[in-house]
């Protein structure tokens, strides 16, 4: 798959969530997927191109779906009225998130531990 057509299937994944929020109703302009979009475009050239690795590309495509999810949470927390539905969804938006955080630590400890990465502060580089 090219560079180019995996950003538009991280955008068709993120305009999924929107779509299976059902009520939820989110903003394709929020500024959280904007961002996201705009810095996965950005990192699709440099991996391109040869100067960051694969793995920032995937960790721009995880932030452009939590942008999605994000922008759900925004949504449903600061709507004027909250549906059965819609507090589903949130629910739904947070877990997503939680697993996303969970499942990247587990694979930053697992390049860690077989040194493809190093640690410095907080900071994997």
């Amino acid at each position: 798959m090219r560079l180019k057509d995996s950003a538009v299937a991280a955008a068709v994944l993120v305009l999924a969530l929107v779509v299976r929020a059902g009520q939820v109703v989110v903003d394709p302009n929020d500024s959280a997927i904007v961002r996201a979009q705009a810095n996965l475009k950005n990192v699709e050239r440099l991996v391109a191109s040869g100067v960051l690795p694969q793995l920032r590309l995937d960790q721009a495509k995880e932030n452009l779906v939590d942008a999605g999810d994000i922008a759900i949470l925004h949504q449903t927390l600061y709507g004027k009225e909250l549906t059965i539905d819609q507090t589903d969804e949130m629910i739904a938006a947070a877990q997503r998130r939680v697993d996303r955080k969970l499942r990247m630590q587990v694979e930053m400890q697992k390049l860690l531990n077989q040194e493809k990465i190093s640690k410095c502060g907080d900071e994997y580089l």
